[in-house]
């Protein structure tokens, strides 16, 4: 039987599915189920959501600051020369 960890976040799905297993919640049972209770329940216990749940983070963030910095900044063949020059000259 499969003992959960909520806490665990959304990506514990993903690290379950990436070592070959599958992992579901049998409503009719009302109980968890997997293609493998022994390797599924050791994954749930060892895994670590933070490494992944930071990737992600800075991965949003990078996305965001792109996005904000392109509002701001004309990409045109040569455009970087007229900054560089436009810095000279402050």
């Amino acid at each position: 039987m499969i003992v959960y960890d909520g806490s665990k976040g959304p990506y514990l799905l993903d690290e379950v599915v990436k070592n070959g297993h599958s992992f579901w919640w049998d409503i009719t049972a009302q109980r968890w189920r997997s293609s493998d209770d022994a390797a599924v329940q050791q994954i749930i216990d060892t895994f670590d959501p933070l490494p992944v749940a930071r990737q992600t983070a800075e991965q949003r963030v990078d996305a965001a600051a792109g996005e904000a910095r392109a509002r701001y900044i004309t990409v045109a063949p040569g455009q970087d020369a007229v900054y560089n020059l436009k810095l000279q000259q402050a």
